[in-house]
């Protein structure tokens, strides 16, 4: 797909296919650590595994979220154990980064390719691409290729789109472009009390957007909901091209913030507001968990309370 691209490669399989997590976070922390060394903006994640409880997954889950906070690509596989609802593998079951599946082995009797909605109730896979009879390197002495199936083969065919996409600035901007002008006329569902919270808030206290997102997707939210007379400004990497800290961190020095709070609701917005060292504030009601929060709020209006 991308011919021009180096890659780095991580082995944490052992040669009969089987591993465990913490090799796999290992991995996460060696990218993180040697990201610019190597100059690595796409993470392929071609395994996973399944898991009983939300408790189980969120270590993976966290791990690939924490690159994607980093401003990495992470494309993952949606795993081989469809195609029943909820069978999404991690960590592809994470609502941040981008998960794959076999286009070719949806339905039928070589029905495969994992689905959602995972725990957190987001439809999955985000993508899909083939998956069937893809010639693939092979582990041994012989012969160095031999023809494989599954999600882990429909995986990197996405990563290498990614990385061509990456190449040609055009085409990325072009993608941009399409989904901004969506977001103009279906800006999404408001949650109950939001809007009358942030008015209130908005006489009270200066009031800002930090998200990871592309430049201008939230120039279009504020515009199709009226929102952007209650803010002050906003930033994303696609504005600056860091990280959400450093971008908490930005708002916070450029506009002399004395005391400044955050509020989110996913353990990236959680470790980022560490990172900065600003307040956390947790909405309960959206799709995250973070165990330990400086607040917690049920509902928008909460917010009223703990902003006193």
């Amino acid at each position: 797909m991308a011919p021009g691209s180096r890659i780095a490669a991580l082995k944490v399989l052992d040669r009969f296919g089987n591993g465990n997590k913490e090799d796999v976070l290992q991995a996460f922390r060696w990218i993180l650590q040697n990201r610019e060394r190597y100059r690595i903006r796409i993470v392929n994640i071609s395994v996973g595994t399944t898991y009983r409880t939300r408790n189980e997954q969120d270590v993976l889950v966290q791990g690939v979220e924490k690159l994607w906070d980093e401003g990495l690509v992470v494309v993952a596989a949606a795993g081989n154990k469809g195609p029943k609802p909820g069978s999404v593998t991690a960590p592809g079951c994470s609502k941040k980064i981008i998960t794959v599946g076999s286009s070719d082995m949806l339905s039928g009797k070589r029905a495969v390719s994992g689905r959602g909605p995972t725990f957190e109730c987001v439809c999955k896979p985000d993508l899909v691409a083939p998956g069937r009879q893809i010639m693939a390197c092979t582990p041994g002495a012989g012969n160095l290729y031999s023809m494989k199936s599954g999600t882990s083969m429909s995986t990197p065919l996405v990563s290498g789109a990614i990385a061509l996409a990456l190449e040609k600035d055009s085409l990325l901007s072009a993608c941009c472009e399409l989904e901004n002008n969506y977001l103009k006329n279906h800006p999404g569902i408001i949650y109950e009390g939001a809007s009358d919270t942030i008015q209130k808030l908005s006489t009270q206290s200066p009031l800002f957007i930090v998200s990871n997102c592309q430049a201008g997707y939230i120039e279009v939210f504020l515009k199709a909901t009226g929102f952007g007379h209650y803010f002050k400004g906003h930033l994303c990497p696609g504005d600056t091209g860091m990280a959400k800290a450093d971008n908490i961190m930005k708002i916070r020095d450029d506009f002399n913030l004395k005391d400044p709070v955050y509020v989110g609701d996913t353990l990236g917005d959680f470790n980022a507001c560490r990172k900065a060292r600003v307040p956390f504030i947790f909405a309960e009601y959206g799709f995250g968990a973070v165990e330990d929060p400086d607040y917690r709020i049920s509902a928008p209006a909460d917010l009223m309370e703990v902003c006193r």
